[in-house]
């Protein structure tokens, strides 16, 4: 009965460290950043609505059509409500 009290223990304390190391390496993985990009990479930029409609519009009458097509999409993609 002890063999395995004891078999246990080794068992146990082997589980715990393990668990240990692994929660460690995730932390330590976690903190890095190897690409060097920021956050804000990640964000488009994106401009009042009055100001791409205005766009548009000086694009209609100029009579750039898919100009202003393009940017009324941008306004349907940057301020969807």
């Amino acid at each position: 009965m002890r063999i395995e009290v004891a078999g246990n223990r080794k068992r146990n304390a082997v589980s715990a460290a393990l668990h240990v190391g692994a929660m460690t390496a995730v932390l330590f993985l976690a903190g890095c950043n190897s690409n060097g990009t920021s956050s804000n990479d990640f964000v488009d930029n994106i401009e009042p609505a009055d100001r791409l409609y205005n766009q548009a519009l000086a694009d209609i009458d100029g009579g750039n059509i898919k100009e202003a097509r393009k940017t009324l999409a941008e306004i349907d993609k940057q301020h969807p409500y």
